[in-house]
């Protein structure tokens, strides 16, 4: 779905969890430390290239949020 919205729009501003209980089922599947910036941003680098490499100009990291109440102290912002 992400590379649908993406080759249809000029900018796609994309927030991603650091934590892997977000996923639910698919939890498994997704390679990273929950809140570990290191490993969160590594992770998604390399799912957004290969998932929108090809059709977006450009996909940078704009930084982290932060979120309040939550056992997630942040979420990292990309722009594709």
């Amino acid at each position: 779905m992400l590379s649908k919205l993406v080759s249809r729009s000029k900018v796609v501003i994309f927030e991603v969890p650091a934590r892997k209980v977000r996923y639910g089922e698919y939890a498994s599947s997704v390679d990273f430390l929950d809140n570990d910036e290191e490993s969160v941003v590594a992770y998604y680098d390399s799912w957004l290239n290969e998932t929108c490499g090809e059709i977006a100009s450009r996909i940078e990291l704009l930084g982290k949020s932060r979120v309040v109440g939550e056992r997630e102290p942040f979420r990292w912002l990309y722009a594709i």
